[in-house]
């Protein structure tokens, strides 16, 4: 299997805080990236809550953060968010 990226983005809603969000059609990809997205948010206190979506599912998915911030300050995760998707990918399929 080869790594595969998403194209990570921040989502508003006026009722809502912000939100990560991505699309993926393959189950072990949205799995993948769910979990380096709240494993890097959460060490970061950014509290995040899978609010779109499921971790047996694939499609649309997005990470509600239940803390004030910016755009800008979540933007500034995409680089570990990254990382972190390419660690998990190692360690599960290149063993």
């Amino acid at each position: 299997m080869k790594f595969k990226t998403v194209e990570l983005r921040i989502e508003k809603r006026p009722d809502k805080n912000f939100f990560v969000c991505f699309e993926h059609d393959d189950k072990n990809i949205c799995d993948l990236w769910n979990s380096a997205i709240c494993e890097v948010l959460s060490e970061e206190g950014f509290r995040p809550f899978h609010q779109v979506g499921s971790h047996e599912g694939t499609g649309y998915m997005a990470w509600e953060v239940w803390v004030s911030t910016s755009k800008e300050e979540l933007e500034k995760r995409f680089e570990a968010i990254h990382k972190k998707a390419k660690e998990l990918f190692e360690i599960l399929y290149n063993w």
